[in-house]
């Protein structure tokens, strides 16, 4: 079972169930758990990037990395 799965799953029997005005509590508690699971990860991605030695494969690892720890955080952490 994915993580994503595993988190919504924790806050509505379906995924829309967090779509909806009566559920925005649930939904930023889901957001929450999984920007912070999404962020336990940088660590070891910083670490992984720091021992690369090709400028090349340093930049082919670098971008979609930073990407992904990032995404989360560009729709901001909401907290109620």
């Amino acid at each position: 079972m994915s993580l994503t799965l595993q988190a919504w799953s924790q806050f509505g029997s379906q995924l829309e169930d967090l779509a909806l005005p009566q559920h925005r509590t649930a939904a930023v508690h889901c957001l929450n758990l999984l920007i912070t699971n999404a962020l336990q990860h940088v660590p070891d991605a910083l670490l992984y990037m720091s021992r690369i030695r090709n400028q090349s494969v340093f930049n082919f690892c670098a971008i979609p990395q930073v990407n992904y720890h990032t995404e989360p955080l560009s729709s901001g952490r909401v907290t109620e």
